[in-house]
């Protein structure tokens, strides 16, 4: 199956400021899923694939999540030539689930092939940097 390339909005209320946050991921859709289910909050992927987007826990209050301003990707072609790719928000940070790891992250890019120019190589490196915060209500 080929990559899409998927606009993803995340829809998060923390401690009572609702917030969202838009990053673009290069993958199948099984593994867009798979992404997306390690969000803290809800939210919206276009391509207006609505079997993709899940609004739930959009509107809980959230006070312990992890972020991150961005995931770098690194691989190398089967001809020997690097290639890096980042996921970033345009603006602001994800959030992730308190109980997301680095290693949450990587697994699901394990099998991922992100890097638009180089559609069969997968990732080799995974830097997702989590900050753990929790805000006091």
């Amino acid at each position: 199956m080929a990559n899409k390339k998927f606009n993803v909005t995340q829809h998060i209320n923390l401690n009572g400021a609702k917030k969202t946050v838009s990053f673009s991921l290069n993958m199948e859709e099984a593994e867009l899923t798979a992404f997306c289910a390690l969000l803290e909050g809800g939210y919206t992927v276009t391509e207006q694939n609505e079997s993709l987007s899940s609004m739930a826990g959009a509107d809980n209050v959230v006070t312990d999540y992890k972020r991150s301003g961005r995931i770098s990707l690194s691989g190398k072609t089967a001809e020997g030539h690097y290639v890096n790719a980042s996921i970033k928000p345009f603006t602001g940070t994800i959030y992730f689930k308190q109980t997301v790891s680095s290693q949450d992250i990587q697994t699901v890019f394990a099998t991922a092939h992100p890097f638009p120019l180089a559609p069969t190589t997968k990732p080799s490196t995974v830097s997702s940097n989590l900050i753990e915060d929790i805000m006091e209500a």
